[in-house]
């Protein structure tokens, strides 16, 4: 198992961050695993645990234990690590292949 605190930007711009959990064994997946595997999997929606849901104004609208978001309402996503290591969060990034793990941006 492994889990990643992940920021999702949707397309009608609501801030959901939460608690993205991938079991690597039963998902096919190996040691190394990128958001993007999962984004382009056949599953139609990603599920996140621990989740806040902010406006685009930064007001808290929700906490919830867990939430499902549909795929194409999903924006930009991006993991915790990425956005230590300078990532931010924008429909207009420009993502380099070494950042892919950790980010992914939809037009």
């Amino acid at each position: 198992m492994r889990e990643l605190r992940v920021k999702v930007l949707t397309v009608n711009k609501l801030q959901i961050l939460g608690i993205l959990t991938i079991d690597l064994s039963l998902n096919g997946y190996h040691s190394s695993f990128n958001i993007s595997d999962l984004l382009n999997s056949s599953r139609n929606f990603i599920t996140l645990t621990d989740v806040e849901v902010y406006s685009e104004n930064q007001h808290l609208l929700a906490t919830m234990p867990s939430l499902c978001i549909n795929k194409p309402a999903i924006a930009c996503l991006s993991s915790e690590e990425s956005e230590q290591n300078g990532v931010e969060l924008s429909l207009n990034t420009a993502v380099q292949p070494s950042e892919m793990n950790s980010v992914a941006v939809f037009s």
